[in-house]
């Protein structure tokens, strides 16, 4: 599951840019 890979990233869960790249690769 790459989702989860990518919200255990701390840019993800900082950045906002990290929200709208997690619900693309979903």
């Amino acid at each position: 599951m790459p989702g989860s890979a990518l919200q255990t990233h701390p840019l993800v869960k900082g950045s906002g840019t990290g929200r709208p790249v997690v619900m693309s690769f979903q």
